[in-house]
């Protein structure tokens, strides 16, 4: 497994750029509840139910969080992505309370091929990864985790999609509830065959 570049880098017969796509929940939440509050009160082991974001004025909509609470999702692969390089994942979440800190993410992935049976990405996870404590400072403040490698082993070269669960595992000094995940972040490697100077997905 090669890691991720850091930007566009280039060999004989490929060009390679790091990329990534999101797995928007505040999109999703609002399409699923149309303003009605709650819709979906059970995701995974825990309850997250659908809630408008801390600033109202936004309009957003995200999933709140107790610990052990989970959410799952599927991500189907850019046709333009090399399978055979490192996948790395970032969260982005909400706290309606300020100052809170300690709060602890975990992530599972689990490749879907053609034919194959669909799964609990966590029981029979590819790859996964935990999120260290992340803060934030003012009440409605959108926080970022770290981006962390999944190690995968060349597992989807195969699959069209993936499988995938998050969970919160620690929440912290934040009151349950207070928490809502907003995005999920899959970063990956681009790839682009040179074909006499005309660039083709490979």
């Amino acid at each position: 497994m090669t890691a991720l570049p850091t930007g566009r880098f280039d060999d004989e017969m490929h060009h390679y750029k790091l990329a990534y796509e999101d797995i928007l929940y505040s999109q999703l939440a609002y399409t699923l509840t149309e303003g009605t509050p709650n819709l979906i009160t059970a995701l995974g082991a825990g309850p997250p139910a659908i809630s408008h974001a801390g600033i109202a004025a936004s309009e957003l909509a995200g999933l709140h969080f107790d610990t052990a609470d989970e959410a799952y999702g599927f991500w189907p692969f850019p046709w333009y992505m090399d399978k055979t390089r490192d996948v790395h994942a970032q969260l982005f979440f909400e706290v309606e309370e300020a100052a809170k800190s300690a709060i602890d993410w975990a992530l599972w992935l689990k490749g879907l091929a053609i034919g194959e049976l669909s799964s609990d990405a966590k029981v029979d996870s590819d790859g996964n990864v935990a999120f260290d404590a992340a803060a934030n400072t003012s009440a409605g403040e959108w926080v970022a985790t770290e981006r962390k490698a999944l190690k995968l082993a060349d597992a989807l070269e195969d699959d069209i999609g993936a499988m995938f669960a998050v969970e919160l595992d620690d929440l912290g000094d934040a009151t349950a509830n207070k928490v809502r995940l907003m995005v999920v972040r899959f970063y990956f490697t681009a790839q682009f065959a040179d074909q006499g100077g005309i660039r083709q997905g490979t």
